[in-house]
């Protein structure tokens, strides 16, 4: 490979430099403290003492850069070491965003003299980092990572093009050739021409997602439902909006888990939905995630018949122009059928040619977005046990080299 290369991932406002720290162009660069559990150093006359996973905020009195924080990274070995150096990237970051630092740049802290193997310490720093910025989406201070050796440095750059993969756009997927998208937001704000509520039989005002849609509708939605007689478990029947942007509801009454032919009855409702929009000349429809509530419906198994009937009613309908929302409102759901479009996006053959694109010296896995979330909260020993449980049993995708 070609030596001080860089990659962006500007989406995510990070930054891999194959370069030495010292000639960054950061505002910010972090230092790693030789003697991590007793340091102590002057600065203006003050005593600092710090700690292993804490830091300190430097006014540089050199040109470049304008800050320096110091962080007292643990050794390997250290008792929970892997908590001890996500600390030291988090309370880096924490600091540096406090104080308006536009730009941050972090060695691989760790490695070295304090003994951390270049395999586990990229993971650590990589998931911290993407554990912050998913609390801190919209701070404008870019992260940069500054790695002379060439393994660390192509080691972060495959988990950053995976995470772009999966995450293109994080709160909003879309693949305009199957006319999906996958949002994250209150679907009574969703600006579409009709909505689905998760209703009861007797289409009466509840909790949940009902009681929501209800209360945003206004009283006349409810007025309009009693007319309807009641609505049986996988059908669907449609009313104005009212005060929703939406300018229709479709009702439907999802199966409880559990109950006799309940996954048979789930896709009727998605597709009764979509049968009962297109009657009515209905071009764009939000999906909640139907019986995944009070329901009990396992959020996996839900999201997967939800794709794959809708996906059905799109082969059977294809010269009808209609676009399909699945609105998530929880981070879970959302993930799961993420999942579902990137597998059907990667997976199927007349779109392989437009979807491989890494390139790299090994063989590229990406694991499910719930996979990689649950890896997250794991220390990097924890996370190397875990993927080898996921390749065992086959949850990952292959993205095969051109």
């Amino acid at each position: 490979m070609e030596e001080n290369r860089a990659f962006f991932a500007p989406e995510f406002k990070f930054r891999i430099i194959n370069e030495d720290i010292n000639r960054s162009d950061c505002q910010c660069i972090v230092r790693e403290l030789n003697q991590a559990a007793n340091f102590q150093e002057e600065e203006d006359g003050k005593l600092i003492r710090e700690y292993v996973g804490g830091c300190t905020l430097i006014k540089n009195s050199c040109e470049k850069p304008d800050y320096i924080i110091n962080t007292a990274a643990p050794y390997y070995e250290m008792e929970d070491e892997d908590s001890l150096l996500e600390n030291c990237y988090l309370s880096c970051l924490e600091i540096a965003n406090e104080n308006h630092i536009h730009s941050i740049a972090f060695p691989l802290l760790s490695t070295g003299t304090h003994g951390y193997p270049i395999y586990e310490a990229v993971p650590v720093a990589f998931f911290a980092a993407r554990k912050w910025r998913y609390t801190h989406w919209n701070s404008p201070m870019e992260v940069v990572f500054c790695y002379e050796e060439q393994i660390a440095f192509d080691m972060m750059c495959l988990h950053l093009k995976v995470w772009q993969k999966l995450y293109a756009g994080f709160l909003s997927e879309y693949l305009p050739e199957c006319r999906m998208k996958v949002v994250r937001q209150d679907i009574t704000n969703l600006e579409c021409e009709c909505i689905v509520n998760s209703a009861n039989t007797k289409l009466a005002v509840s909790g949940g997602l009902n009681g929501v849609i209800h209360r945003a509708a206004g009283s006349a939605l409810q007025e309009e439902c009693q007319k309807l007689n009641g609505c049986r478990i996988g059908e669907a029947k449609i009313t104005r909006g009212y005060h929703l942007k939406a300018k229709y509801v479709i009702h439907t009454v999802g199966p409880a888990y559990g109950t006799p032919d309940a996954e048979e009855l789930l896709k009727k409702c998605y597709y009764n939905c979509l049968e009962v929009a297109r009657e009515n000349d209905i071009h764009s429809i939000a999906f909640p995630m139907i019986s995944t509530g009070k329901f009990d419906f396992p959020k996996a198994a839900a999201a997967k018949i939800a794709f794959t009937s809708v996906l059905d009613w799109q082969k059977k309908n294809y010269c009808y122009n209609m676009e399909i929302v699945f609105c998530c409102f929880e981070p879970d759901s959302f993930d799961f059928i993420s999942r579902h479009l990137h597998n059907w996006k990667y997976n199927d053959e007349n779109r392989r040619s437009e979807t491989q694109g890494l390139v790299f010296h090994c063989q590229k896995l990406q694991f499910y977005p719930e996979d990689e979330k649950l890896m997250a909260e794991m220390s990097v020993r924890e996370r190397i046990e875990y993927r080898r449980k996921l390749k065992d049993m086959g949850r990952y995708i292959v993205l095969d080299e051109k």
